[in-house]
C-alpha cells in the first residue's frame, strides 16, 4: 500500500504562488514526499531555502526522522526507533547497505543534486520494503527533463554560496539539453571547507545542559558521571573538500517507451576524527584525526514501458560501490596506536514492478501491484596494518591479512491488491493486502579457534510475509486509516573494520535467528481548502513488535567477535503533523513521540545492533510568508527537543539523561520575476541563528569523551547565488 502525499513545501516563491511560472520554480525545490498516509503538507526543507549541506538540513523536519552529526562521516539517520541499518535507504533505486565502521555512518548523499527524497516512517507496504525494519528513504537525483521547460532544448545552472561556520565554499555547475527523444545531464558540485565552530550558549541555563548517566561499578554500587561543558566555541566536523559529479542520460522513444543511465561519484576527502561520531574537540587529546577518502560511486540503468494510465512497468538495476580509505596518517594529528585499513561495500541488485488499475464501474476501482527484487551486498577489506602512535609499524600486530568477504543474497517476490469503494457524496473505503516471499542467503566468516584460519559459513532463511491496509476518506476532507505489516530481516554482514583487526577471532555462539515483527499503525488526517486559504492536519500512532534483534559486539581482552540474538524491543509512538495557509503566510507544526521498551534476554544488557538512541520529544515550527510585489520569501524554522530521561535497571547505564535543546533559523530567499533577471536565484540565511550549544540526542553521547563528544555547529551565516537559463 503506498499513498503518496506531498510532505511540503514551499520553496522560494512555489507553485502555491505563482501558477503560470510553475514549472520553472519547480526545478529549484526538492520535494520531501511521505507514503502510506504520509504527512500530507508538512513543512519539508528545500534545497535553496536551507541551502543544504548536509542531511539533516533536508529530513530533520520530517515526522519520525532524526538526522544527527556534525561531519559528513556522521550524518546518520534514524526513524522511529531504528538505525540506518535497519532502513530501506536507495539513491536512485540502488540499495545502500553495509557498515563499514561503528563509529561511521554509511550514507553520502549531496542534497544539491536531489530532485526528490520518499520518506516512509514505518514498513506500511509489503511492496519493495524487503530488510526494512524501521521505514524507507528513497533519494532520487534530477535529470534534463526535470530542469528543461516543455519548450526548452538546452539550458545550464551555475551556482557559488558560503557558510560561515566552517569556512566553506561551494562552486557548482550543470548542463542539460536534449535532441528528439534523447535527454543528457552533466553535473559537477565542489566544496571546500575547514573545520567548524560549536555555540557558546545554552538555551536552557548551563546547569541543565549536562549528559548524565548512572552506572553500577565494580562493588555494585551507583556511579554518577556527568558530561563536562568546560569549554564551547570549540573545534567541530572535519576538514577537506567533496566533489559530486553525475552523468544521466535518457532514451524516450516508440510513445510508451523509455529508458535511462546514470553514472555518479561523491567523495569526502580530508581531515577527520578516526571515530567521527565522537566530534573533534580541538585540544588534540580526547580525538584523534586521521586523513580519509570515504566516497562512493553508483551506476543505474531504468526502464519504464507506460502504454496507458492504467498500466505501467518498472525495472531497474545497479551496482553501488562503498569505499572508506584510512591507509594514511598525519603524525602531527596521531595521538593513540590504531589500525590502518581501506574497505569496499559492494551493493548490486535488479527490480521489476508492475502495476495494473482496473475501473470495474462508477464505484470501484482496482488496482494490482506485483513483482520482484534481486539484491546482494559483499564487504571487504585490504592494505591492513597496524602502527604505533609516532607512525611506526606495530612490529608485534603485523602483518594483519586480507581476510576473506562476507556476503549476502536476498530475493523477493511480491504481490499487492487494492480495492477502492466510492459512495456519492459520502467518501471511498479502500483496503489494501499484500504478500511477500523472501529468501534471504548470509556468508559469515568464522575463526573459531582463532588461528587465522579463516571459513565462510552459509545460513539460508525463508520467511512469508503479509499486510494489510483499511483506509476510509469522507468528501468533507476526514480520513481515518490503519494498516498493519509484517517486518524481516537476516542476519547482516559484520562492519568491515573489524576484518582488518589483528588478532580477531570471528566466534560463531548460535545460529542466528531472522529479526522479525509485526508493525501496526493508525491514525486520521484531515484536508480542507478555502478561498485564500488551506489546511492540513495528521496524527498517527503507532506500535511495532520485534523479536530476535541481533547484537554484535567484540570482547576487548580475547578479541572474539560474536553475534548473537539479544532480545526483543517495543517501539511505539506518535506522529502529529500540521499545515495551515493564509493568504501569502504559510505555518507548520510538527510533534514526534517514540518510546523503546527493550525487552532483554537472560543475563544480557546490551540492545541490538538496529536500535537507535532513544530522544526526547521533538517538536518543528515553520513560518514562511511571501512578499508577492518584490518576489521575495522569507522564512523561521525551530527545532525542540524535550529533556529525555530513563531509569532501566537491567540496562547500562541504569539511569540516563539528555538535556534538551532549541535551534532556530531564519532565511530570506529572492527569485525576481521581472524581465531581465529570469533566473536568478538569491538565498540568505543564519543557521542556528541564537548560537546554542548543545548536542544531538541522537548522538552516541558519553561521559568518558568529555569535549570530545559531537557537538553541533554554531551560529553559521549562509549564503548562495545561481543563475539558470
Amino acid at each position: 500500500m503506498r499513498v503518496s502525499c506531498i510532505l511540503s513545501g514551499v520553496l522560494l516563491m512555489g507553485s502555491l504562488y505563482v501558477q503560470a511560472e510553475e514549472k520553472e520554480y519547480t526545478l529549484n525545490r526538492i520535494e520531501t514526499t511521505a507514503i502510506a498516509a504520509g504527512y500530507q503538507g508538512v513543512d519539508a526543507t528545500t534545497i535553496g531555502v536551507r541551502q543544504a549541506g548536509l542531511l539533516r538540513d533536508v529530513l530533520r523536519d520530517v515526522p519520525g526522522v532524526f538526522v544527527g552529526g556534525t561531519n559528513r562521516l556522521n550524518q546518520r539517520i534514524y526513524i522511529r526507533g531504528m538505525n540506518q541499518s535497519a532502513l530501506n535507504i536507495q539513491i536512485d533505486g540502488a540499495r545502500q547497505i553495509g557498515t563499514v565502521y561503528h563509529h561511521t555512518q554509511s550514507i553520502l548523499v549531496d542534497p544539491d543534486i536531489l530532485r526528490a527524497v520518499e520518506v516512509s516512517a514505518g514498513t506500511s507496504s509489503i511492496v519493495g520494503s524487503s530488510g526494512a525494519l524501521g521505514g524507507s528513504i528513497l533519494f532520487k537525483t534530477v535529470s534534463a527533463l526535470d530542469m528543461l521547460a516543455p519548450d526548452q532544448k538546452f539550458g545550464f545552472k551555475l551556482k557559488s554560496g558560503y557558510y560561515s561556520n566552517d569556512n566553506q565554499f561551494q562552486e557548482s555547475a550543470m548542463l542539460y539539453g536534449r535532441v528528439g527523444g534523447f535527454d543528457i545531464l552533466g553535473y559537477v558540485n565542489y566544496r571546500h571547507h575547514d573545520f567548524g565552530k560549536t555555540g557558546y550558549n545554552f538555551a536552557y541555563g548551563k546547569e541543565n545542559s549536562y549528559y548524565k548517566t548512572i552506572t553500577l561499578d565494580k562493588n555494585s554500587k551507583d556511579k554518577e558521571e556527568i558530561t563536562p561543558i568546560d569549554k564551547t566555541g570549540q573545534q567541530t566536523g572535519g576538514k577537506g573538500y567533496s566533489l559530486n559529479a553525475l552523468l544521466k542520460a535518457g532514451l524516450s522513444f516508440l510513445d510508451a517507451h523509455r529508458i535511462e543511465l546514470s553514472s555518479e561519484y561523491i567523495r569526502y576527502d580530508g581531515l577527520y576524527p578516526v571515530r567521527a561520531e565522537f566530534g573533534s574537540d580541538g585540544d588534540g587529546v580526547s580525538n584523534t584525526y586521521t586523513p580519509q577518502i570515504f566516497d562512493r560511486s553508483n551506476q543505474t540503468f531504468r526502464y519504464t514501458y507506460a502504454p496507458s494510465e492504467n498500466f505501467r512497468l518498472e525495472a531497474n538495476t545497479y551496482y553501488s560501490l562503498i569505499s572508506l580509505d584510512k591507509t594514511r596518517i598525519d603524525v602531527k594529528y596521531l595521538h593513540r596506536d590504531g589500525e590502518l585499513w581501506k574497505s569496499d561495500t559492494h551493493n548490486y541488485g535488479s527490480k521489476v514492478n508492475a502495476y495494473h488499475t482496473f475501473h470495474t464501474s462508477d464505484s470501484i476501482v482496482q488496482r494490482l501491484v506485483y513483482g520482484g527484487e534481486y539484491y546482494g551486498t559483499l564487504q571487504l577489506t585490504s592494505q591492513n596494518s597496524a602502527v604505533k602512535k609516532d607512525g611506526t609499524l606495530d612490529a608485534s600486530k603485523n602483518p594483519i591479512p586480507n581476510r576473506p568477504p562476507e556476503s549476502a543474497n536476498d530475493i523477493s517476490l511480491y504481490a499487492e491488491y487494492s480495492l477502492d469503494w466510492i459512495q456519492k457524496n459520502f467518501g471511498k473505503f479502500t483496503i489494501t493486502p499484500g504478500i511477500r516471499y523472501e529468501f534471504y542467503n548470509v556468508n559469515m566468516l568464522i575463526d573459531q579457534e582463532g588461528k587465522g584460519d579463516f571459513d565462510v559459513n552459509a545460513s539460508n532463511y525463508n520467511q512469508l510475509l503479509g499486510g494489510v491496509g483499511l483506509n476510509y476518506k469522507f468528501d468533507f476532507g476526514l480520513g481515518l486509516f490503519t494498516n498493519w505489516t509484517q517486518v524481516f530481516r537476516g542476519p547482516q554482514l559484520a562492519e568491515a573494520k573489524r576484518f582488518a583487526e589483528s588478532g580477531i577471532k570471528f566466534v560463531q555462539v548460535e545460529r542466528l535467528k531472522a529479526e522479525s515483527g509485526n508493525n501496526f499503525e493508525g491514525g486520521f488526517n484531515y484536508k480542507t481548502k478555502f478561498e485564500n486559504s488551506s489546511l492540513d492536519f495528521i496524527s498517527k500512532g503507532f506500535y511495532t513488535a520485534y523479536d530476535n534483534l541481533i547484537r554484535e559486539g567484540r570482547d576487548r581482552s580475547t578479541k572474539q567477535y560474536t553475534r548473537v540474538n539479544s532480545g526483543a524491543a517495543n517501539v511505539y509512538g506518535t506522529e502529529v503533523a500540521l499545515k495551515s495557509k493564509i493568504y501569502d503566510l504559510q505555518v507548520g507544526l510538527s510533534y514526534t513521540l517514540t518510546r523503546i521498551d527493550y525487552v532483554h534476554a537472560s543475563g544480557n544488557t546490551d540492545k541490538g545492533q538496529a536500535i537507535s538512541p532513544e530522544t526526547g520529544d521533538k517538536y518543528t515550527l515553520n513560518l514562511e510568508y511571501f512578499i508577492a510585489p518584490i518576489d521575495i520569501l522569507i522564512g523561521w524554522n525551530s527545532l525542540f527537543f524535550g529533556d529525555y530521561n530513563k531509569a532501566d535497571s537491567k540496562s547500562k547505564p541504569k539511569f540516563e539523561h539528555k538535556p534538551g535543546y532549541t535551534v532556530s533559523d531564519f532565511y530570506v530567499s529572492w527569485i525576481p520575476s521581472i524581465r531581465g533577471f529570469e533566473g536568478l536565484e538569491v538565498n540568505f540565511g543564519v543557521y542556528n541563528i541564537f548560537d546554542e550549544a548543545y548536542i544531538s540526542q541522537t548522538a552516541n553521547i558519553t561521559t568518558r569523551m568529555g569535549n570530545g563528544n559531537d557537538y553541533e555547529p554554531g551560529v553559521n551565516y549562509r549564503v548562495n547565488i545561481s543563475y539558470q537559463f
